[in-house]
């Protein structure tokens, strides 16, 4: 039993549980090393309401694990279970532990940009692609059948050109307007759908 300072080079203590009270305890460096199936190797048990750990180097705060366990990397006031500020980088997959139940983003924390090489995106049982030689989109179901595509207009043009055709329905008839490289509209048509005979 000590009581008061103890000053030494090197200090091993032996036991089964070791208990040192005290308000701060600084060293240099701490080394847990567990032996046989004895664990875990560090427990940190905070009974108060303040942070549960703090990491430093030098005077920034790089991560913290809050009271009631939300981690923040680069972030002091984590408000979820993860926070970080900064990039991540990953060398695996990210896969939710449940279907259909999570989403990426939100209605109002939107992500910018999706960069991809893996060329298909699915969508239940829809998949899109990018076509190599036409740089178009290719849609397709579950069969690898080529299926419908639902939209208020769309603009086909030819690779390299920036003359463009646009298709849209108006008032139930499909109308279909040619532009030239400038804008200027150089023919146009239209047809109801269902009808036999058309003016396009």
């Amino acid at each position: 039993t000590v009581i008061g300072t103890l000053t030494t080079s090197n200090l091993t203590v032996m036991g089964d549980t070791t208990t040192i009270t005290t308000s701060t305890y600084r060293t240099e460096n701490i080394e847990v090393v567990t032996q046989a199936m004895d664990g875990p190797g560090l427990k940190i048990v905070q009974n108060g309401t303040q942070d549960i750990a703090q990491f430093f180097d030098g005077v920034n705060n790089v991560m913290v694990v809050r009271d009631g366990g939300n981690v923040g990397i680069g972030s002091t006031l984590p408000s979820q279970k993860l926070d970080v500020a900064g990039n991540i980088k990953i060398a695996g997959n990210v896969i939710p532990n449940a279907d259909v139940t999570y989403d990426l983003g939100t209605s109002t924390n939107k992500w910018r940009d999706l960069y991809m090489s893996g060329n298909t995106i699915y969508l239940n049982n829809t998949r899109i692609s990018s076509d190599p030689t036409t740089k178009g989109l290719v849609v397709r179901d579950d069969s690898n059948n080529l299926t419908d595509v639902t939209a208020a207009s769309v603009k086909i043009k030819a690779p390299g050109s920036t003359a463009y055709a646009e298709i849209k329905n108006v008032n139930n008839s499909i109308s279909m307007v040619s532009y030239d490289s400038s804008g200027t509209v150089v023919s146009s048509g239209s047809m109801d759908i269902g009808a036999t005979s058309n003016a396009l």
